[in-house]
């Protein structure tokens, strides 16, 4: 995505994903992190298909934490946040970088990938069956009696059951991204916008405009504090 583009927001992106989900027209397994709960929001985030968010932003990240960890397992996305974003909470890699400015934090991509935000979970019935039905291919010879004695070899479909966790399924996944949806358009419905330095910062309250504003002035940011106190200002006189 070069810079021209339009940013995406997590709204955008996220009924993106449950647009496509219903639809049939992604490819979800929880197991790969580029197609999981994760994978697919980046993917939309992004605007990349599953091989190139795994090529251009995912492998770059995974193959030296996996050397690191000497393991052969991939690393979760949880892992892969953990070890990429430090105690100022700034990303320092690119997929990390698309994701927070289109409104994701730490703690979004630690719940959404197990599905655990507990104000999205109060909005839902999770089903939190730990089995899930599916059929695969068989074939099978069967006998005719007809002119004569013949055998023929057919495929039919066989269903089976596997363990799954709650977090591992599609329709949990949907109702959970659609909760998180409404749950951000009314926020966005009680936030204000102050800009600085180029860049958006949403509050609701002059509390939060106050947090900032320290947090500003730890920075040493001086016309920025000055910015938000003059938007403190205007809202202590709008009491």
């Amino acid at each position: 995505m070069n810079k021209t583009e339009k940013k995406v927001t997590l709204v955008e992106a996220l009924t993106i994903v449950v647009t496509a989900l219903k639809n049939d027209t992604i490819y979800y397994k929880w197991k790969d992190t580029n197609t999981c709960n994760c994978g697919l929001v980046a993917q939309a985030v992004t605007r990349t298909n599953k091989d190139e968010l795994d090529e251009l932003y995912l492998q770059p990240i995974a193959s030296p934490i996996q050397v690191k960890n000497k393991s052969k397992f991939s690393p979760t996305w949880s892992d892969m946040v953990a070890e990429y974003c430090p105690l100022t909470k700034e990303p320092v890699t690119e997929i990390f970088k698309k994701l927070f400015d289109a409104g994701m934090t730490r703690e979004d991509i630690g719940h959404l990938e197990y599905l655990s935000d507990p104000e999205i979970l109060e909005k839902i019935n999770i089903n939190l069956d730990t089995t899930e039905k599916y059929f695969v291919k068989r074939t099978k010879t069967k006998s005719f009696l007809g002119l004569g004695f013949k055998k023929k070899t057919i495929s039919v479909r066989v269903q089976k059951t596997r363990k799954v966790y709650y977090y591992q399924k599609k329709e949990n996944l949907i109702a959970y991204l659609e909760a998180w949806i409404e749950i951000l358009e009314d926020k966005e419905a009680k936030e204000s916008v102050i800009i600085i330095d180029g860049r958006e910062y949403r509050y609701q309250n002059d509390i939060q405009l106050d947090n900032l504003k320290k947090d500003f002035l730890k920075k040493e940011n001086y016309r920025a504090v000055t910015k938000i106190q003059e938007e403190l200002n205007k809202l202590n006189e709008n009491k």
